[in-house]
């Protein structure tokens, strides 16, 4: 299977946006309290695809962040920061997919030589079948070779053991369906993702004294019981495939990710990439203006002359007018905190009463001076 082509879905999903320029500057300080966990799956000088760049390209993104006073952080620093520790100014952790055998031959000599760290996510059962597939995969010699150098700067986690497959179009983390191709009870679907964690977790084990805990999912693709289980098999963090900033805050079974291996990201695109995931959530706000802030999340707000407001998000239309205290969806009605208001001259409705409304997560990116929907959800009581 070329799991290459099935990563471009993926990729199309989420899209791979071209950022214009955001300042050229090089100040010690522009983001704290948060993470850029950034994707790469395979380096080549000759395949084309759209997760794959050259070794040029590779090398010069990693050179540009660190002359703009990124600082790059180990899996285990990672950790410690979403466990509640303190975590460095303009911090990036560096991803791989697919256990390819490009990361051994070019991206983790790249790595050492710059004295960056990175998180190698395995599908372990081509550990013992590198050449199993359309691209060669890492095997277990390799790894241990790596873990074994002075320093260690390259963890290895899961990417499962036998899931990176596909069943009738369904990954297989997800589809109720076996490998023998029939539907299965949730009995056996739990049976089968846990035995599989476990599996992946115990290769690992084998090859290195760190703790196994971490999980990318195949294909980007997960739900909460297949999250559940994981996390019910030794999974602590599990890495998604949404282009947002990781926070502390956040769920640690739905950690996002930035995709950096795309062709047409250049180092300077990736850097304003970053800057424009940014967010700021140690500030708090009131009143927004209404227009603006339904416009930044994705919708449309219309005001009348007779100062009725129609706005419009994610195919739902509300109502409701200048100095109201309600807003109306279909037949039903919600009662806001405070009246919307004109506020130096601009219609304005309170930050906690649009996001109930929209019934979304809203982020303030103190860069762009704008909201945006924050995708990744925050963490349980319980985690």
């Amino acid at each position: 299977m070329n799991s290459l082509s099935l990563k471009v879905i993926i990729l199309l999903l989420i899209g791979v946006c071209v950022v214009p320029f955001i300042g050229s500057g090089t100040p010690n300080y522009m983001y704290k309290d948060q993470v850029a966990v950034i994707m790469y799956h395979h380096l080549s000088d000759t395949a084309k695809s759209s997760v794959t760049i050259t070794p040029k390209l590779f090398k010069e993104q990693l050179e540009l962040l660190k002359a703009r006073n990124y600082h790059f952080l180990t899996l285990q620093q990672f950790e410690h920061y979403m466990s509640g520790g303190a975590v460095p100014d303009n911090a990036v952790l560096v991803t791989f997919d697919d256990s390819y055998k490009s990361y051994y031959d070019i991206g983790y000599p790249i790595l050492e030589q710059l004295g960056i760290p990175s998180v190698n996510f395995v599908i372990t059962e081509q550990l013992t079948d590198p050449f199993g597939g359309n691209i060669p995969f890492l095997s277990n010699d390799q790894v241990a070779e790596m873990i074994a150098k002075p320093g260690n700067a390259a963890d290895f986690e899961c990417h499962s053991d036998r899931l990176h497959a596909q069943k009738n179009g369904q990954p297989l983390l997800t589809s109720r369906i076996g490998y023998d191709g029939n539907a299965e009870t949730p009995e056996a679907y739990t049976k089968r993702i846990g035995e599989d964690t476990l599996a992946c977790r115990n290769k690992l084990k084998q090859l290195h004294q760190k703790p196994v805990n971490a999980y990318a999912y195949p294909f980007g693709s997960f739900d909460q019981t297949a999250s559940d289980i994981l996390r019910k098999n030794g999974i602590r963090y599990a890495f998604t495939v949404v282009s947002e900033m990781a926070t502390r805050e956040d769920d640690p079974m739905q950690i996002p990710r930035i995709t950096a291996g795309n062709p047409s990201i250049s180092p300077e695109e990736l850097h304003n990439t970053i800057m424009r995931k940014v967010v700021d959530r140690s500030r708090t706000f009131g009143y927004i203006p209404f227009r603006e802030s339904v416009g930044q999340v994705g919708g449309t707000m219309i005001q009348d002359k007779d100062g009725t407001i129609n706005f419009y998000y994610h195919g739902k239309h509300w109502t409701t007018r200048m100095n109201s205290s309600t807003v109306k969806l279909d037949d039903r009605q919600f009662q806001l905190t405070s009246p919307i208001q004109m506020k130096s001259r601009r219609t304005q409705i309170l930050y906690e009463d649009l996001q109930r409304i929209l019934g979304i997560q809203m982020v303030f990116n103190p860069v762009k001076n704008t909201f945006s929907e924050r995708l990744t959800p925050t963490a349980s009581p319980s985690q």
